[in-house]
């Protein structure tokens, strides 16, 4: 896929052929062979993970090693991807114990930079500050770019576009672990009732002092 099809904070790298960020919060690739935990309750799936807990709608699924823009995310979740020529949206989650990533603020401003070092054109929010249980703080900022026409890992054509996604960083209450999340989708598509109540669900499970 094209190197402008990104999803993108902190640098990208090759997958696949596609261009994807890095770990929003430089976080350790190793949280990504850890478990996670799915069960479905009323209208959602909690996903629960190394240090986080998370609801997405029913009916996403995680992705398929093959079709995942990041295979160093804890979590990569939405909609089913069979081909279709605007991609569907997904939600990614890092979780990072690194000792020298600052806090959610500061690694928030970092991905900003990173953003419009990386996506010129790219529209960029203002950072807020967002309520997350069991965080001490969480930041959030949303930025929108376009898309080229490229072909998907499937082989099916992908249409050029608009497309939003929103970073949000939060720092444990104990420091650790920091946890990332990102919702990507076509801005058509872009539910801002479905982010705020992933927002919601999220939860951070601190690391024992």
């Amino acid at each position: 896929m094209n190197r402008r099809l990104v999803l993108l904070a902190a640098g990208a790298v090759l997958i696949g052929g596609c261009a994807t960020p890095s770990t929003p919060s430089g976080g350790s690739p190793s949280s990504a062979d850890v478990p996670i935990v799915e069960e479905s309750v009323g209208a959602g799936l909690v996903y629960q993970g190394d240090g986080f807990e998370i609801t997405v709608p029913q009916g996403w699924v995680k992705a398929p090693d093959d079709l995942r823009h990041r295979a160093d995310a804890a979590l990569e979740v939405g909609p089913l991807f069979d081909g279709q020529e605007v991609l569907p949206p997904s939600v990614m989650v890092w979780v990072d114990r690194g000792d020298t990533r600052g806090t959610a603020g500061l690694q928030s401003l970092a991905q900003q930079a990173s953003v419009k070092a990386q996506l010129p054109d790219a529209e960029i929010g203002d950072m807020q500050h967002a309520t997350v249980s069991g965080a001490i703080d969480a930041t959030v900022f949303r930025y929108t770019y376009e898309v080229e026409a490229s072909t998907s890992p499937l082989g099916t054509p992908v249409a050029a576009g608009r497309y939003t996604a929103m970073d949000m960083v939060a720092q444990a209450e104990s420091g650790k672990p920091m946890i990332s999340v990102r919702y990507n989708s076509a801005v058509a598509d872009f539910d801002q009732v479905t982010w705020d109540s992933i927002v919601a669900s999220l939860v951070v499970k601190s690391d024992p002092a």
